[in-house]
């Protein structure tokens, strides 16, 4: 069974300035609630039992999110605020964590600094500003029952337009199932004509403790910075990497017209105010019409 997760979470998130200046990405809000806060709510329903974050240290406003606020639940426990209540209460300790300072060498190398916590086992890894929408059967859950298919080392993959392959790291398929491939290759931003499919590695990804071989291997080489493809060289090398194309609605919100996309679809959604945003994109809609005539 796979307990333990990694979630990378460093960085100064450059694309979402000014508002990362004080606010990492991971805390923005997918409508009402931050990105992490969804992460982790999949990672439990997944049986994940502990999660390690690649953090640093001015970004503890992640870490309490998931304590007691005891002033915050006395007010609305007083006010009979109970559904406010139970949304602030679920978050409470929902997992068990542990941080690990981000060594700053890129994304590549920030990994090892959780050698310790994962030990022997396989485990997740997650980078912090993707959001899936599929009805509740997101990324980690197709990876996880991918894993359990075929208990090899797995990244979630997803086809993007041919004229934007240039954009992300492009894997070179082989095909075993309608939604499987091994991993010949992947090319980071390759050309359209030099691309060697259209899809695209998402940044999740189930490893074992072969990755902090690979990172072993690059620093005695002398590689000052790695990228996350490059810490899957020994698995391709090895035929031993699989992708499973995700299905559902995947958001970037480490760029703002991911953000605003993912807040849009998230809050038609809602209960209480999804049909009065539909509406009001209908007529905004109307609007855009009548001034391009």
């Amino acid at each position: 069974m796979i307990e333990k997760a990694v979630i990378l979470c460093g960085g100064y998130e450059t694309r979402m300035l000014p508002i990362t200046k004080t606010i990492p990405k991971t805390m923005l809000p997918v409508f009402d609630k931050p990105l992490i806060q969804c992460i982790m709510e999949e990672l439990k329903e997944c049986g994940i039992k502990k999660v390690c974050f690649i953090i640093d240290d001015n970004k503890q406003i992640v870490l309490n999110h998931f304590k007691r606020n005891v002033d915050l639940e006395m007010y609305l426990q007083a006010k009979n605020k109970y559904e406010m209540l139970e949304s602030v209460v679920k978050t409470n300790n929902m997992l068990e964590i542990e941080k690990r300072n981000d060594n700053h060498l890129g994304a590549g190398y920030a990994i090892e600094v959780a050698k310790d916590f994962v030990g022997d086992e396989p485990f997740v890894f997650c980078l912090s500003d993707e959001y899936l929408e599929n009805n509740g059967n997101g990324t980690i859950k197709q990876l996880m029952a991918n894993y359990y298919k075929y208990g090899k080392p797995v990244i979630a993959v997803q086809e993007v337009p041919r004229s934007e392959v240039f954009r992300y790291g492009i894997i070179d398929p082989i095909r075993v199932d309608e939604q499987t491939s091994i991993v010949k290759n992947i090319v980071e931003k390759p050309s359209v004509e030099q691309a060697p499919s259209n899809i695209s590695y998402l940044g999740n990804a189930i490893l074992d403790k072969e990755v902090f071989s690979v990172i072993n291997i690059n620093k005695i080489k002398g590689r000052k910075e790695i990228n996350i493809p490059d810490l899957f060289e020994n698995y391709i090398r090895n035929q031993n990497l699989l992708a499973v194309n995700i299905v559902g609605n995947r958001f970037d919100l480490g760029n703002k017209l991911g953000f605003v996309k993912a807040n849009i679809n998230a809050g038609l959604k809602d209960k209480t105010y999804g049909n009065e945003l539909a509406k009001y994109i209908c007529d905004l809609a109307d609007i855009i019409r009548m001034q391009n005539r």
